[in-house]
């Protein structure tokens, strides 16, 4: 695993893009906000993995629900922490419901 950077260590968010790689991970849904910048900005430099931006979190979690049924795999999404991430507890109380693989990650992580 090497970052595209001329520094010989990942930071976590790049370490974070690499392994969500490894679990079959190609599309994190995110809403860019001002303290999630960082890891996204980190998930960029991964290459293969592909960031697809939304209007708001419920979105965000809804795509990656979507995704990860329509896929087959496991659907991600970004999203900043605090309040703003509790508006996609509504899409994630429903793909507990329905037994659907994905993932949140919240908050800045360089």
């Amino acid at each position: 695993m090497e970052s595209r950077d001329s520094h010989d260590y990942l930071c976590a968010g790049e370490y974070l893009g690499y392994r969500l790689l490894e679990l079959g991970v190609t599309h994190v849904f995110n809403v860019p906000g001002d303290f999630n910048l960082p890891l996204l900005d980190s998930l960029a430099k991964v290459p293969d993995l592909t960031l697809v931006n939304t209007s708001n979190e419920l979105n965000a979690a809804y795509a990656a629900d979507g995704f990860a049924r329509a896929t087959g795999g496991l659907g991600c999404c970004a999203t900043t922490f605090l309040v703003r991430a509790r508006q996609s507890r509504p899409a994630e109380t429903n793909t507990l419901q329905s037994q659907s693989p994905t993932s949140e990650n919240a908050g800045p992580w360089c």
